[in-house]
């Protein structure tokens, strides 16, 4: 009974498997196409449509070893291609497409449908990206770890630029950024890529995904701000950890996003090796952005000028307040808390001690509560250069239009009479040449101390890059220095030598000194009441008034800007006796006494000694030694009649200057005017149009 009922069963199961064997779907099944059958027409390199249709290619071959090679070698054509039929006459399905990849990839569709480019898809003329824009031909596409991939890791930024380095495609769809793929090939983690190969360095899909890419607006965006550290935290998880321990960090993840994240320093596609000069000069202004009050007042201290002249040899921002670990000062691990103030400074300073860190690296003189001694300090030496220059200034303005009406009038003569007469010696050669030291001494010094002090102008960055750099710079300005320091010496032990050893009194008091004394009061009103046509010209003798002014002003200015200078020259060496406050004050005492003494020679003493009416273009007395009896007595009515009265002037008496010594003094007079008034073009373009 048993094998009765086994035998009826087997009976069933092989009638079923018949009846599947036999059916009619088996023999549309016999119909399918393999790879192979599709083959022996499309790997036919001639095969075409017959009717090109737009979007789709005209040839219909197939390459068999590319696409066997393929991820998709093993995949037989009707699994994209479904529904066709062997033979056919026409195409009957669709391309393969992102719908059509879901079938295999559903996470990566997924993923791609909330992009930008799926999004730009949904309009009718996008030229977004879809799955072959990127992995290749469907027929030949390679896995991402092939080095002949689309999609290589090497490969990944030229793939991308096909679009974001189009300038029409970036017109058309108004993609941001610029010719992103260029900006990135320059930068570290570009060069990396293609000079070094290396597949650790980031490249477009590290930072902005490869399917989901999404704008950097979208809060799911591994480059929305609020993800931008941890974007760049996958790569430098070290930097992470510090960053997240900083006051940036802590304010970032408390919802401050106005607290700058890794985009905001480094930027974006341009990020560039930090060791590189033009990153550490771009920071500080990056720094700025955010800290507007402290990259103002940073400019005008030491270290600011020299960054914005374009030179890296002073502290900026990160030496002092660090990197990515910055802390507020009050916090024990700043390195500007004050218990380690001294360490930090002495990375550069190496002699640095606690009197040298009081030094204010952010000094503001407008500002009274921080630092009074540097607000009146600032004050006194405005008013100097403003009363200085209101006087002088006016004073200059006044005589110049009174000697041209005077000369209009028939007053005074048209022509100066300073060729006419006798010669007489004015000034010995070793006066004449200390003076021709001062010059050159003086030009030098102004040359290259005012593009420190203008250091954000154009002018003074080319300027300091063309003489070599600010290291050359400063070397020249500090021999400048020393040769008048050693000027200004030897004039007072000349004097002081003269005086006490020779007993000649006449230097200090009487007609022949340079002294100020009641009479030179007297001119100086007399000579305004000339001015207005209110009286007579005064009568000058060996000095007038302004030739004081000018030495004193000269003996005033060379100690105050020489002592100040050495202060900041040596700031380590006096910083055993003074506090840093110190070192703010003479910076602001050197850049202003500077600005007066360049100022003052360049306008009121040019114009007293060459471009009055009297004068102009040139008096070449100080160059030659020699003036002329008719000048002499004109100029310089009491000394004339003094000389003639002693009976001394003969005793003075030179022959006519040589040719080639006025020659030479027109050479080197034009040319040290000249200078001087380019100098103060420039001083003046610094003041009046600063950036």
């Amino acid at each position: 009974m048993r094998f009765a009922q086994l035998g009826s069963l087997a009976l069933v199961i092989g009638f079923c498997i018949g009846l599947l064997t036999f059916s009619p779907g088996d023999a549309r099944a016999a119909e399918i196409p393999t790879s192979k059958d599709c083959l022996i027409c499309h790997g036919n390199p001639d095969l075409k449509r017959e009717a090109p249709a737009p979007g789709r290619p005209e040839s219909l071959f197939i390459d068999e070893s590319g696409m066997k090679a393929s991820v998709h070698g093993r995949v037989e054509c009707v699994t994209c291609h479904m529904g066709v039929a062997a033979p056919h006459e026409k195409l009957i399905s669709p391309i393969p497409g992102v719908d059509l990849c879901a079938s295999c990839h559903s996470q990566e569709v997924e993923a791609y449908q909330g992009s930008n480019h799926a999004r730009s898809r949904q309009h009718a003329d996008s030229e977004a990206a879809t799955c072959s824009s990127c992995h290749g031909d469907v027929h030949a596409i390679l896995a991402k770890t092939d080095p002949r991939s689309p999609s290589y890791h090497l490969n990944l930024p030229r793939t991308c630029a096909k679009c974001h380095a189009n300038p029409e495609l970036a017109r058309r769809y108004n993609l941001r950024g610029g010719n992103v793929y260029q900006l990135y090939m320059d930068s570290i983690h570009g060069r990396a890529i293609t000079q070094s190969g290396l597949l650790v360095s980031a490249n477009c899909s590290s930072c902005h995904g490869a399917h989901d890419i999404r704008s950097s607006e979208d809060p799911a965006s591994r480059i929305h701000k609020a993800n931008i550290p941890q974007t760049c935290g996958s790569c430098h998880a070290g930097v992470l950890t510090v960053y997240r321990e900083s006051v940036h960090g802590r304010q970032f993840s408390a919802g401050l996003f106005s607290a700058p994240v890794c985009t905001d320093c480094h930027t974006a596609h341009e990020i560039q090796r930090v060791e590189q000069e033009a990153w550490k000069l771009e920071i500080v202004r990056e720094c700025g952005t955010c800290h507007s009050e402290s990259l103002r007042t940073f400019r005008d201290t030491f270290h600011g000028q020299v960054t914005s002249l374009g030179f890296t040899r002073v502290a900026r921002c990160s030496d002092c307040h660090g990197a990515h670990e910055i802390q507020p000062s009050r916090d024990p691990r700043s390195r500007i808390h004050p218990a380690n103030l001294v360490s930090t400074c002495q990375k550069c300073h190496a002699t640095a001690n606690l009197n040298f860190v009081k030094y204010d690296p952010h000094a503001d003189p407008d500002n009274r509560e921080r630092n009074p001694v540097l607000y009146y300090a600032a004050w006194f030496m405005t008013l100097l250069l403003v009363g200085v220059f209101v006087f002088f200034g006016l004073h200059t303005l006044l005589w110049g239009v009174r000697t041209m009406v005077g000369k209009w009038s028939g007053e005074l003569p048209r022509s100066h009479p300073k060729e006419s007469g006798s010669y007489y010696f004015r000034f010995s050669a070793g006066q004449r040449l200390l003076h021709g030291i001062l010059i050159v001494g003086f030009l030098g010094l102004v040359a290259t101390g005012m593009p420190l002090l203008y250091s954000q102008t154009d002018w003074a960055i080319w300027l300091a890059h063309t003489v070599g750099g600010f290291g050359v710079m400063g070397f020249l300005h500090r021999i400048f220095a020393i040769v008048l320091s050693l000027l200004f010496v030897y004039h007072v032990s000349d004097i002081l030598y003269r005086v006490v050893m020779k007993k000649e009194w006449g230097l200090l008091w009487g007609p022949n000194s340079l002294v100020p004394q009641p009479r030179d009061i007297a001119n100086l009103y007399r000579n305004f009441l000339w001015f207005f046509g209110l009286g007579l010209r005064p009568r000058f003798g060996r000095f007038t008034y302004w030739e004081k002014f000018d030495y004193f002003a000269v003996f005033w200015g060379m100690p105050v800007i020489g002592i100040t200078g050495y202060i900041l020259w040596f700031a380590e060496f006096f910083a055993r006796f003074l506090p840093g406050w110190w070192f703010n004050i003479a910076q602001l005492v050197h850049g202003e006494e500077a600005l007066l003494a360049a100022g003052f020679i360049f306008t009121i003493h040019y114009f007293n000694t060459h471009l009055r009416p009297e004068k102009f273009p040139m008096d070449l007395v100080i160059f030659t030694g020699r003036v002329s009896e008719a000048e002499l007595r004109e100029e310089r009515p009491e000394e004339y009649h003094h000389l003639l009265e002693e009976k001394s002037l003969d005793s003075i008496k030179a022959d006519p200057p040589p040719v080639w010594l006025r020659n030479l003094g027109w050479i080197v007079g034009a040319t040290a005017v000249a200078i001087g008034l380019l100098l103060l073009a420039l001083i003046l373009i610094a003041i009046f149009w600063r950036k």
